[in-house]
C-alpha cells in the first residue's frame, strides 16, 4: 500500500501534487494534538502589522526555510553512502526535525512543526527525482515553497479573518 501511495502521489500532475501536499500540511500535523501538552506559546509573528505577517510569514520564512531544510541539507547530504542506500529518507526526517525546532513556540507546536516538515521534504524529493528524469519538471525548491507559502496563507487566513 505505501508503494502504491507513493506512486500515486509521484504521478499527480503538478497543480494536484501542490492542492494535495498543500492539504496534507494540515491533515498530517493534526497528529501532534494527540500529544497531550498544553506547552503551546504565542508565535512572534503575530505580534507585528499584518502585512508585514504577509510578507515575513507567506514570503521570506518559506523562501529562506525551504533553501535551508530542505534545498541545502539535501545537497549536502546527497553523497553520505547511508543517505543514497535508503534513498534520501533519512534527509527528509532530518530536514523534518530541524525544520520542527527552529520553530519552537512549545512541543506540541514543534512536533506539528516537524510533521509538516515531512510533507515538504517528501515533496522535494519527489520533484528532485521528476527533474533527474526530465528538465521540464518544476524546480523542488519552487514546489516546496509553493506548498509552504500556500500553508502559512490559509493559516494566516483562518487565524486573521475567521
Amino acid at each position: 500500500m505505501q508503494k502504491r501511495l507513493h506512486h500515486f502521489i509521484y504521478n499527480l500532475r503538478f497543480p494536484y501534487f501542490i492542492i494535495l501536499m498543500t492539504i496534507a500540511t494540515f491533515v498530517l500535523p493534526l497528529l501532534s494534538f494527540l500529544i497531550p501538552i498544553e506547552d503551546a506559546q504565542r508565535n512572534p509573528i503575530e505580534d507585528i502589522s499584518l502585512i508585514r505577517q504577509v510578507i515575513s510569514g507567506c514570503v521570506v520564512a518559506p523562501l529562506i526555510e525551504t533553501a535551508l531544510y530542505q534545498m541545502f541539507l539535501f545537497w549536502i547530504l546527497k553523497d553520505i553512502p547511508f543517505v543514497r542506500k535508503y534513498d534520501n529518507i533519512p534527509t527528509i526526517f532530518l530536514s523534518a526535525i530541524i525544520f520542527g525546532t527552529i520553530h519552537s513556540y512549545g512541543l506540541s507546536y514543534i512536533v506539528y512543526s516537524a510533521l509538516m516538515g515531512v510533507i515538504l521534504g517528501y515533496s522535494y524529493w519527489i520533484y528532485q527525482k521528476k527533474k533527474e528524469k526530465t528538465s521540464k519538471a518544476p524546480s523542488a525548491y519552487w514546489v516546496v515553497f509553493l506548498i509552504h507559502a500556500l500553508h502559512n496563507v490559509f493559516t494566516f487566513l483562518l487565524k486573521n479573518f475567521f
